[in-house]
This record gives C-alpha cells, structure tokens and sequence, in this order.
C-alpha cells in the first residue's frame, strides 16, 4: 500500500503542479487550499501520513483530528502560519526547507535594491511613453543612487542574509549586521561584516534589509522609531515577511519623505488590498512574493520528499525545528 501525504498550500497553480509532480513512486499525494475549513481539511489528513505545506494553516482541532500525521515538512524556510505550542502539546515533528532558496532570494534583494536606487520602473516607464533622457526627473540619470560604496545594514544572518552579503560585497559595499545572537568573529572575517546593535544599524546604512523570521520578537521590529532614526537618503528592503515592520509607519515614512524607498517582497496582507499605498507610491517598489522561482521550487520539493523518505526509513529530518 502506498504511503500517503497530503499538500497543503496557498500558492499559485504552477507550484502545485511541480509538487504533485515530484510525488516518488511508493507515495500518493492529495491537494487541498490552506483556506479551505477546518471540515475539509480533518477530512483530508483522516489518513495522511506526512503533510507538505507552503504557507499552510491548521488549527488545533486539525492536527488532533490527524493520529497518523508523522511529519509536517514545509516547502519553505518561514512557519509563521503554524503554532508551534500546539504541535510540541500533539507531538507532531516540523522541518523546513531553511536554505535551499537562500541564493535566489538574495538575488531578489539585490534587484530591489538596484531597481530602487536606478529608479529602473520610472527610468522604463519614461522610455514606453517615449521620452528619454533629460525629459523628466524620473529619468534623469543625475538624480539616481550608486550602490558601489554605500553601508549596507543586513538586519538577521541567516542563509539568505549570508547568501546577500557575498553579492553586496561584488559592488564594493560595507556591510554591517545585527543578529541575535551575535555571530561570532569567524562568520564577521568570512563574509566581511561588522557587528552592530540596531540603532546603530539603522541610523548609519544608506540600505536596510531584513532577513529575519517572523515571530513574537521580530514582530513590528521595524517600527515608528526605527524608520525615524534612517537618513532621508536610506531605503528600506523586506524580503522576509511583511509583518515585520508596522506597514502603517512605514507607509508614513515614505509619505513624508523620510526615507527615499522602499523595495518590498512581502506585505503584512497578502496580498494587500486594492487601496494599500504601497501598491502605487513612485517610491515604491512591490513584487507579489516572489523570491523564489520555479527552477528552486524543484530543488525543494526534492527536498521535502528526501526529509518525508528519511522519517520512513527511520531517520531524523534535516532542518527540524525545535518546537
């Protein structure tokens, strides 16, 4: 009889057909919505014996309804949508796939910025109306930003923040980080980084960007008097997730001109309604979540089944999470 697991998501179509793809012989894998009911959802893990999730949400009531659940092996790196008390009280085992998309999730951050400082939308926008050069401020190249040379604030260290600072240093930046805990004195020489607290951080970088998870800590961490404490000229990048800085200041930073920008790949709601700011302020650059790509998707799901077949096989998970 085949092991049977169940997908559990809120992504978009292309990413369900590359996990119901990647099921290996000796699995039957089912789907169902992370919005679906509670109903829905006890009905479809009745049997499942591992669950593979991105982005999924599961009450309590679901995952007691679950007896033969052995593993939750999420399809990212984030799990923020799970509560972690409650799968310590039912014993339920949590792995990620912490690292796998590191590298092109720094790529992203680094296109954030560079698009940001360039002014890359309005620079395009300008030559599709059919202006070019010197037409319009957008499209001045003397009113852009350089990145050669600029301090880089990179708020958390983990692999996508390690993934960044090796690509940041390749344009002559200065690196600066704030981690807890502090990274020790081999990773600063390693990757070139200073060690700072975060007000340093944020009051010295000409670019923040945040690599942290989300969780009661991190929530909001970039708040009011964060963004107040950034030079006028700093930009700020979020490629971690949206609820990490109070969307309502920053919205009001950005209004008053108090920081330049912001390249966002994450929003506190997502996606943000029709009349959230964000969507259309000029210095503001917003992409739908999309840090990953399809080619990494594949690299995960390989993943997820090598963790899924290993727990058969009587093995720990990698990437376990200590809950």
């Amino acid at each position: 009889m085949k092991t049977r697991a169940v997908f559990m998501h809120m992504a978009p179509g292309s990413i369900e057909d590359i996990a119901l793809a990647s099921t290996p012989d000796g699995f039957t894998m089912s789907k169902i919505r992370s919005q679906a009911s509670d109903d829905e959802k006890i009905e479809a893990l009745a049997d499942a014996e591992f669950l593979l999730g991105f982005g999924p949400i599961l009450s309590e009531a679901v995952l007691g309804a679950a007896p033969k659940l052995k593993l939750i092996q999420l399809a990212s790196a984030g799990y923020d949508t799970l509560d972690l008390d409650v799968l310590r009280k039912l014993g339920i085992p949590l792995a990620t796939s912490t690292g796998i998309n590191a590298a092109v999730v720094a790529e992203h951050t680094v296109l954030l910025i560079l698009a940001l400082l360039r002014k890359l939308p309005q620079a395009t926008a300008r030559v599709a109306e059919g202006g070019w050069v010197m037409d319009s401020p957008a499209s001045d190249p003397f009113t852009y930003h350089d990145l050669v040379d600029k301090k880089i604030g990179i708020v958390g260290f983990g692999n996508i923040a390690q993934q960044a600072a090796k690509r940041l240093r390749g344009f002559d930046c200065h690196l600066q980080v704030y981690n807890r805990p502090k990274i020790n004195d081999k990773q600063q020489r390693e990757f070139g980084v200073t060690q700072v607290e975060l007000q340093e951080l944020m009051e010295t970088s000409d670019v923040v960007t945040l690599h942290v998870p989300l969780t009661s800590d991190t929530e909001n961490m970039i708040g009011r008097a964060q963004l107040a404490s950034m030079k006028s000229s700093a930009v700020l990048i979020n490629t971690a997730r949206g609820a990490v800085v109070d969307e309502s200041a920053l919205i009001e930073a950005l209004q008053e001109g108090e920081i330049l920008g912001a390249g966002l790949d994450a929003t506190t709601e997502e996606p943000p309604a029709s009349d959230n700011p964000l969507r259309t302020m000029e210095n503001v650059i917003l992409t739908p979540h999309v840090g990953g790509s399809l080619e990494t998707m594949r690299r995960v799901f390989e993943h997820c089944w090598q963790n899924i077949q290993g727990v058969l096989d009587g093995r720990e998970p990698r990437n376990l999470v200590d809950n």
